[in-house]
C-alpha cells in the first residue's frame, strides 16, 4: 500500500510538471509561430555612380506580395552628385503598384519582368522615384527596365531587357527570425520555476 502512495504521488508531481512546461512551452511556440516582419537589403547599380539602395520591410508574407504585404522602406537614389532618399517613416512617399508585384521568398524580393506590372516608389509631384516595368510598359513605355529620377538631374537612369524574375533585395548573412518577446520568455520561466517548485515541494 506503501508502494502504490508513492507511486501515486511520483505520478502526479510528474503530471503537474508535465502540465506546467507544455503550458509554458506551448505559449512560447504560439508566439514564434506569429509572422515576423522582413527587411530585405535593397540594390540597383545603373552606370558607373547612379544607385539605389536601402531597405524595403514586409509583413512576412511569403509568395506573391503586393503593396498590403510592405509595411516600410527606406530607399535612397544616387544620380551623379545627386541623391534623394525616399522613406515611409517619416513619410515622404507612396507606393503605386498592384497586388503580386514582387515574389517573396524569407531570403529574396524579385520583380518579374516579364509580366504585364509596374512598382512605383515616389515622393509626389517632385519627380524623385524608382519605377520597375514589365513587358507591357507603364512608367516610361521602356518595357523590362528599371528607373530612378533625381529631379535635381532632370532626367533618368534606365536598365533595359531584364527578362523573368530579377532579384532586387536580399536579407543577406542574418536571415530573419522570429524570436519569443521577453514577456513570454518570462511565462516559460514562471512555468519551470513552477516545476522546480513543485518538486521541492513533494520531496
Amino acid at each position: 500500500m506503501k508502494i502504490m502512495g508513492t507511486i501515486m504521488k511520483i505520478s502526479n508531481f510528474v503530471r503537474r510538471g508535465l502540465l506546467l512546461s507544455v503550458t509554458a512551452f506551448s505559449l512560447v511556440f504560439a508566439s514564434v509561430g506569429a509572422s515576423a516582419s522582413i527587411v530585405y537589403n535593397i540594390f540597383d547599380a545603373f552606370g558607373t555612380n547612379e544607385s539605389i539602395s536601402g531597405t524595403i520591410t514586409t509583413d512576412g508574407t511569403t509568395g506573391a506580395i503586393g503593396n498590403g504585404a510592405i509595411t516600410d522602406w527606406d530607399l535612397l537614389l544616387v544620380k551623379g552628385a545627386e541623391s534623394f532618399s525616399l522613406t515611409n517613416s517619416p513619410s515622404n512617399s507612396s507606393l503605386y503598384a498592384g497586388n503580386g508585384v514582387f515574389q517573396a521568398s524569407l531570403t529574396e524580393l524579385a520583380f518579374d519582368h516579364s509580366l504585364s506590372q509596374i512598382w512605383l516608389v515616389r515622393d509626389g509631384p517632385i519627380g524623385n522615384f524608382w519605377c520597375l516595368e514589365g513587358v507591357s510598359g507603364g512608367c516610361y513605355k521602356n518595357p523590362s527596365s528599371s528607373f530612378i529620377s533625381v529631379i535635381t538631374q532632370g532626367n533618368l537612369s534606365t536598365i533595359n531587357s531584364r527578362t523573368g524574375l530579377f532579384v532586387y533585395g536580399r536579407t543577406g548573412a542574418n536571415l530573419p527570425q522570429a524570436v519569443p518577446a521577453p514577456a513570454t520568455l518570462a511565462l516559460l520561466g514562471i512555468g519551470l520555476a513552477g516545476f522546480g517548485f513543485s518538486r521541492r515541494k513533494k520531496t
